[in-house]
């Protein structure tokens, strides 16, 4: 879907900001992203570096500083003169600029003074380091009023609904509270690393694993531990060598269920051996669950969140698998902490912050998911698992005829299957036109 799609926008977008520029852009220079403060957080991450600083103006975009206290980018501001129409102090940023200056930031039309800066201006500010009205000037206050209060309505069911469907799968109640909202699970880890994050603290990952944990541990300065799953039990915790690599700097561990890569279910039994290890070493647990009720063999689904009661977690889903949805980029974070630690310990507090300055899912697809979560009809569910089952049946038989092929465990769930690879089968074997050929 995204690759048939994302060239067309990409290009529609590159031809028209071409329009108000001296050239051309290609396709090539454009990069997407879920929203304007989503593109804000990726610039400054990127941008980041040890002691670097970036220039801000005064008055200016709140967003951009709380982005560069996340990214520990040292703030300084330039003023705007209200007295020139809020042009830039030109002087002012001369000053400021040293060799760890990485970026000066220029709203136009300014946020929040209003002013559209004219073509010298800019001209001038760029040589030193379509014009419109603001937005809210279309709008009567009646009609911004209604658009701000039908905005929050949709918010409040879709945070409800989620909330609901949830406690389906648990022993106790949630509330809307429970749940926060991001623009899709990957950007739900995003934010659960960030907060959870501090100097010297290291995070344990499942090998085989979901390589995006990696990648995200590695941005937010977290030492990875790995623990093993096991192919002789189902892809099962090693929870011995959990416990050999925990230490006062663990923060969590994350346990995906149904598995990614391995195709996994665990059952409730193991569920709780792992909920009670967490409790005993003193661990959050984030449970990865965006692959829920994706399950079509001998193991039911159930929730980690069932033993909540044990020991807090974090539970991460999304409405990109079970409702085969991917593009709609919505997920959640949901608390699940019937004693309150993660309240106490400041936890909630920080994810809740966090997300006050992050990217939101779009407003039309939270609209949409009351209806999503409540009126989808069990056959639909039941056809999507039935797919999936025939599918790995029909793969699994047939690589068990390829002799360098082996699949220790018949996946029971997800949509992900792990194969081993016997490489003494790829000695001669020059390119993939030979390694198919001989298999």
């Amino acid at each position: 879907m995204y690759a048939d799609v994302t060239p067309t926008i990409v290009r529609s977008i590159a031809e028209y900001l071409s329009h108000d520029l001296p050239h051309q852009l290609s396709p090539d220079d454009i990069l997407l992203a879920p929203g304007a403060n989503q593109a804000i957080e990726v610039v400054m991450s990127v941008l980041a570096r040890p002691g670097a600083n970036i220039l801000l103006s005064r008055p200016g975009y709140p967003f951009y500083e709380a982005r560069a206290a996340c990214s520990n980018l040292e703030v300084r501001h330039f003023d705007l003169l209200p007295e020139k129409g809020s042009e830039v102090d030109l002087e002012s940023v001369e000053a400021l600029v040293d060799d760890n200056t990485i970026a000066i930031v220029i709203i136009n039309p300014e946020n929040p003074c209003g002013n559209v800066f004219t073509s010298e201006h800019l001209q001038e500010a760029v040589l030193q380091f379509d014009q419109s009205p603001l937005l809210l000037s279309l709008f009567r206050l009646l009609n911004a009023f209604k658009i701000i209060l039908n905005t929050v309505l949709i918010l409040q069911r879709s945070f409800r609904s989620i909330e609901e469907y949830l406690s389906h799968d648990l022993p106790h109640q949630l509330s809307p509270d429970d749940i926060l909202l991001a623009p899709g699970a990957n950007q739900a880890i995003e934010v659960v690393m960030s907060v959870l994050a501090r100097p010297g603290a290291n995070i344990l990952l499942s090998r085989p694993g979901y390589p995006f944990y990696e990648a995200r541990a590695a941005c937010s300065n977290l030492e990875v531990c790995h623990f093993d799953l096991l192919p002789e039990k189902g892809w099962e915790v090693d929870l011995e060598s959990v416990e050999a690599l925990v230490d006062d700097n663990t923060i969590a561990i994350v346990i995906i269920n149904p598995g990614n890569p391995c195709g996994n279910v665990f059952t409730s039994e193991h569920l709780q051996e792992i909920a009670e290890t967490a409790k005993k070493l003193g661990i959050l647990v984030i449970a990865d669950e965006v692959y829920s009720h994706l399950c079509f063999g001998n193991n039911p689904f159930v929730s980690m969140g069932v033993y909540g009661s044990i020991t807090p977690m974090l539970t991460l889903g999304s409405i990109s698998k079970r409702w085969i949805v991917p593009g709609w980029r919505l997920g959640w974070i949901a608390m699940i902490d019937p004693s309150g630690v993660l309240k106490k310990s400041g936890i909630a507090e920080c994810l809740q912050d966090y997300l006050e300055y992050s990217a939101n899912p779009a407003t039309i697809v939270q609209g949409a998911v009351p209806h999503l979560l409540e009126k989808t009809s069990k056959d639909f569910f039941s056809n999507i698992n039935n797919i999936l089952k025939e599918a790995i049946e029909a793969f699994y038989t047939k690589v068990q005829e390829i002799p360098c092929l082996t699949c220790p465990y018949k996946p029971e769930g997800a949509m992900c299957v792990m194969i081993k690879l016997n490489l003494s089968f790829l000695e001669g074997i020059n390119d993939d036109m030979e390694f198919c050929a001989k298999a």
